[in-house]
């Protein structure tokens, strides 16, 4: 009977790793569930995996940026207070401010920004730091308040480096389609946050609130997992159904979200976004302004690092949606180019007027560069995903340029320049 039963019991084990097997194989050569396995093929730059006792979501509300990690999250890659109090004399401080391209510029390619700055500079050998202020879906003005935060709470900095253009265009689009004014933070984060933390919030609200934590939660769970088992990485049927269970996840967090946005569009949140503007009739809606405001913020984010003595340099990222920027790979183009979202038409659109306005930056004393031609030269894939982000190749070619433009920004200025704030005055807290 036993051996019976045994004999049933191996037969199945046989059968389904036979199936596994026949699942793998045809995967690889059919080059099948691209989408999905992309989804799992990622360098770590996402938030760590939810704990027990771990509040969901990693953002909180900010009294002046709209939106800011929670302090208390401690993830992998936060940039944490003893970073600023253990700086000397004698470091080379950079920062680094824009959104989530900008931070993982920090996490994926800081390396190559100290690798290239130290091979220019010998004498910056061991001392150049690289600190990260940006975050996912921040925009100017964001940025600009960072600085002056940072200026007040004597953060030392010997050179601010501001890399954005995509949200400023993309999520600018969003909130004036929303009706909501350009220049407050991306709407459908705050409203999100907003409902979140009201006692005010409708059933409604909450619910989505929930679903849409909830199903970042499962994303990022098995993110963690995969982080955590780095060998299911070399199966292509493991790769497409995590891969699948995260779309699965990221779709319900988008669609509540955006039910989010409504409701609170509708409800009390608006009265905090709202400031009127007559371009919000114009289809579509205040292109000039966001690019103004884009424009505004740089020139006041020179002027505050040159009254402290700090380098800027403003460099307009990289986007797949920049008419001939490069010549996507097949991969690319199945899993990094979606031209029918509507954040991918703002960029199409508007980033020829970004490009033109950070001429006439330029050609007033901003040190301003365009980058959005950096990859016309390459084949390989560098986009990850159909918003903005690269793979680590990517942005060690976008941290080799921002070093070589460091490099000419201080042969401008006679080599390194007073930062700042002397380093013996830190700040208690950010």
């Amino acid at each position: 009977m036993f051996r019976k039963w045994g004999s049933r019991f191996l037969l199945v084990i046989a059968s389904v790793g036979l199936s596994l097997l026949l699942l793998e194989i045809t995967i690889r050569l059919f080059g099948l569930t691209s989408i999905q396995r992309a989804a799992v093929e990622f360098d770590s730059v996402h938030q760590a995996a939810p704990r027990p006792g771990r509040p969901v979501t990693h953002l909180v509300l900010h009294p002046y940026l709209g939106y800011a990690l929670r302090p208390s999250v401690g993830t992998p890659d936060r940039l944490e207070l003893e970073n600023y109090r253990s700086l000397r004399d004698d470091d080379f401080v950079i920062g680094i401010f824009g959104g989530s391209v900008a931070r993982q510029l920090c996490i994926l390619g800081s390396d190559a920004i100290v690798a290239e700055l130290e091979q220019r500079r010998p004498e910056l050998r061991g001392s150049i730091k690289v600190l990260e202020f940006g975050l996912g879906g921040y925009k100017q003005p964001q940025q600009l308040v960072s600085l002056s935060l940072l200026s007040v709470l004597g953060v030392p900095l010997d050179a601010v480096v501001n890399l954005d253009g995509y949200n400023e265009v993309a999520f600018g689009d969003q909130n004036a389609r929303a009706g909501v004014h350009p220049i407050f933070p991306y709407y459908s984060t705050t409203a999100k946050l907003f409902s979140a933390s009201s006692n005010e919030g409708s059933v409604a609200e909450f619910q989505l609130v929930a679903t849409a934590l909830g199903s970042r939660q499962r994303r990022d769970a098995i993110r963690g997992m995969v982080d955590r088992n780095r060998w299911l990485l070399y199966f292509e049927s493991a790769k497409a159904i995590l891969g699948a269970e995260i779309i699965r996840a990221r779709n319900r967090s988008v669609a509540a979200e955006e039910k989010l946005t409504e409701l609170s569009r509708e409800t009390h949140a608006s009265a905090q976004f709202d400031l009127p503007e007559s371009c919000m009739m114009e289809a579509p809606p205040c292109q000039k302004l966001i690019v103004d405001i884009w424009s505004r913020s740089s020139r006041e984010m020179a002027l505050l690092a040159s009254a402290r003595g700090a380098l800027y340099v403003h460099a307009l990222q990289p986007n797949q949606y920049v008419e001939n920027s490069k010549t996507l790979s097949e991969e690319e183009r199945r899993t990094a180019y979606d031209p029918e979202q509507a954040t991918a038409q703002a960029a199409r659109r508007d980033y020829v007027r970004l490009r033109s306005e950070g001429q006439r930056l330029r050609d007033d004393g901003i040190d301003f560069h365009d980058l959005t031609m950096i990859f016309g030269q390459t084949q390989d894939t560098i986009y990850r995903d159909n918003c903005c982000h690269y793979n680590r190749r990517g942005y060690e070619i976008v941290g080799t340029k921002v070093a070589e433009l460091l490099d000419e920004a201080l042969d401008r200025n006679g080599g390194k320049g007073e930062s700042l704030q002397p380093r013996g005055q830190q700040p208690d807290d950010f």
